[in-house]
């Protein structure tokens, strides 16, 4: 909401400072320049944007591949021990 207006006050200062006036052989160079910075703006905007929601994504990727080889470990830990814990039984039973 801000850029365009700093760009309006921005234009209406270069207007003051005399650098363009509505009397130029392009009366619309001053609409042109402020379309043209605004546009530039809101397009770097969006890539900056564009950018932060891919590293958050991939953040979000990395640790949700690290909680999946987690899980596999801790499952694949309470199967040997779920096993161990077996043969300990069995082995344990009194045979008859």
């Amino acid at each position: 909401m801000a850029i365009p207006l700093i760009l309006g006050l921005l234009q209406q200062a270069a207007r003051h400072a005399g650098i363009y006036t509505a009397k130029m052989d392009w009366p619309q160079l001053g609409g042109w320049v402020f379309s043209l910075s605004n546009l530039f703006a809101f397009t770097l905007i969006i890539w900056w944007n564009a950018s932060v929601v891919r590293r958050a994504d991939a953040e979000r990727q990395r640790a949700e591949e690290e909680l999946r080889r987690l899980n596999r470990d801790l499952e694949d830990g309470v199967s040997r021990r779920t096993a161990r814990c077996k043969r300990s039984r069995k082995n344990s039973e009194p045979r008859g």
